[in-house]
């Protein structure tokens, strides 16, 4: 509520699954936490989220 409705003006909100997790394709070749960390800088290039500017990140992982 706080950073989508009452701030959303101020804050953008990005969800993403990472290749493998939840609804993404979960391609039969391996893949490390860095291709997985390389994907998220590749989106975060496309939405012109690299630019100067404040970008906090918090993850959750069920890797073993």
């Amino acid at each position: 509520m706080h950073f989508g409705h009452i701030h959303g003006e101020q804050y953008s909100v990005l969800l993403l699954d990472n290749r493998g997790m939840g609804r993404s394709d979960k391609p039969y070749m391996r893949y490390s936490t860095s291709d997985m960390a390389a994907d998220v800088l590749e989106v975060l290039d496309h939405l012109s989220w690299t630019a100067d500017r404040q970008l906090h990140v918090c993850g959750l992982s069920s890797m073993f």
